[in-house]
């Protein structure tokens, strides 16, 4: 929370406590006090939210390096498994005949 706004905030509890300093009844203190609590509630929970958004920053930040890695894998894998349908087809292919070396008798 940027420190204007808490500020703001303080000034707005302090007028409402304030109130209460004037008006003098049972009933105005107890309003007062409640609306100060609620103050200190709405800071807490600005604050907490403010944690919470940087943790969920974090964790996005880290999903994003892992999905980089993954992808990175997956282009090793495809590439590995391209490199090994090749090496098969190459197995695979028919050879061709070789010629025989040595004298070869006419007729036969």
């Amino acid at each position: 929370m940027e420190e204007g706004a808490i500020c703001r905030m303080r000034s707005a509890s302090m007028a409402f406590a304030m109130l209460s300093s004037v008006l003098r009844s049972d009933r105005a203190v107890q309003i007062s006090i409640s609306i100060v609590r609620a103050f200190v509630r709405l800071r807490h929970v600005l604050s907490s939210n403010r944690v919470l958004a940087a943790r969920i920053e974090k964790l996005s930040q880290t999903v994003k390096d892992h999905a980089s890695l993954f992808e990175m894998v997956m282009q090793d894998i495809k590439r590995e498994e391209a490199e090994l349908e090749h090496e098969i087809y190459l197995m695979k292919a028919p050879r061709r005949r070789k010629a025989q070396i040595g004298f070869v008798r006419p007729g036969k």
